[in-house]
Order: structure tokens, then sequence, then C-alpha cells
């Protein structure tokens, strides 16, 4: 713990503002790199877009290439699944 740190008063307003701004900036990158993920792979999986089966984001991180995969095969049933040993500390999506 820094010196800053323990000057710093979390009972104010402007902290717990800056908390969230911080955590939602955070939030933001990271569902902008999944889409950008899934969408790059998405011409090399060899999937016609009217396909009809199941889709499974095996190991999908906080989901949000899911999306992209709903979007881009609206007829098919899409999952995302991942194991981990704590749950997300919050929901995302």
């Amino acid at each position: 713990m820094t010196q800053q740190s323990l000057r710093e008063n979390i009972n104010t307003k402007e902290y717990w503002d800056s908390q969230h701004d911080f955590e939602h900036r955070r939030v933001r990158k990271r569902k902008a790199a999944g889409r950008a993920y899934m969408e790059s792979i998405i011409p090399f999986l060899g999937i016609p877009r009217d396909f009809t089966g199941s889709l499974l984001d095996f190991g999908c991180g906080m989901g949000f290439g899911v999306e992209v995969l709903i979007k881009a095969f609206p007829k098919a049933q899409s999952l995302a699944a991942i194991f981990r040993r704590k749950p997300w500390p919050t929901p995302i999506i």
C-alpha cells in the first residue's frame, strides 16, 4: 500500500465514481477484444450463415464473443461455456 493510497478518502462520491469508471473502461476493452477475436475467426469456421445447428464457444472468457456468433448465425443455437475455479465477481451480460 502506498502513502498516496493511504491518504485517499474512500468515503467520498468522487472516489467511488472514479473506481466505477475505471472498471467500466476495463470491461469495455475486454468486450471489444472478445468481439474482434470472434469476428476474425468466423470466416475460417466454414459454417454457412443459415446454419441451424448448435454452436459452442468453449473457453469463452467473459462471453463477449457469443454475441457475435448470435448475430452471424441467427438461426443457430449459441452457447458459451467456461470452467473456472471461482465464479466471475459480477454478471457482465
